[in-house]
């Protein structure tokens, strides 16, 4: 079995067609991009988890913005299912008449959690978790732990709250791809003011001690 990683995907619209962006039309486009991705994950074998939200909120300063969707892909081959759903959103929407640029849409592997903090606190409704072809056998590798744990961990019940937990401190350090100082800052550095906001959120509740 080949080593899960993480990847990210950000998508947009932006300002690039005849009609504006709604959130509505942002999730459709997202629930379209899910299946297709879904359906190729059946054909070619491909394992992961996807987290997604949906946002029209800039983190930093609470302004808002046009809407858009932010996902980390965890699995199996990471980076092509990125850009699977990458060919996917820039299709769907040209296919609409909206002039997308790849460019603006960007991918690219994650080597910290602080990314994951970062779409908590602008989500729009809630931080979705979607298993494509991610049964136990590949669970086991996310929450450290037998097979028939991570079955419990996979159910519908607190799964959400599961894999933000398992992914908790998550930090890839790889040779062939060092942290670099674009990455996000890890979440326990509390580098920005919603990283505690969000482990509050978790419940994980004596890292507070360690802020000044």
């Amino acid at each position: 079995m080949r080593r899960q990683v993480m990847w990210a995907a950000h998508l947009n619209v932006g300002n690039s067609g005849k009609y504006p962006i709604t959130m509505e039309g942002i999730r459709k486009a997202v629930r379209a991009d899910l299946e297709n991705v879904t359906r190729i994950a059946t054909e070619c074998n491909f394992h992961c988890l996807i987290g997604y939200v949906l946002s029209d909120t800039d983190p930093k300063t609470g302004s808002k913005v046009h809407p858009h969707c932010h996902m980390i892909i965890f699995g199996t081959p990471a980076s092509t299912i990125a850009k699977t759903i990458k060919a996917y959103w820039v299709h769907y929407w040209s296919t609409r008449g909206y002039n997308i640029s790849p460019i603006h849409n960007r991918i690219r592997l994650v080597c910290t959690d602080g990314i994951i903090s970062y779409m908590w606190a602008q989500r729009h409704g809630n931080f979705c978790i979607r298993l494509i072809n991610y049964g136990p056998q590949y669970a086991s590798e996310l929450f450290q732990c037998d097979v028939d744990a991570a079955s419990y961990y996979l159910r519908p019940q607190g799964l959400t709250r599961n894999v933000l937990l398992a992914l908790l401190d998550y930090m890839d350090e790889d040779e062939k791809h060092p942290i670099s100082v674009t990455d996000f800052p890890m979440i326990r550095e509390f580098k920005r003011p919603y990283d505690s906001a969000y482990l509050r959120y978790l419940g994980v509740l004596d890292d507070y001690k360690k802020q000044p």
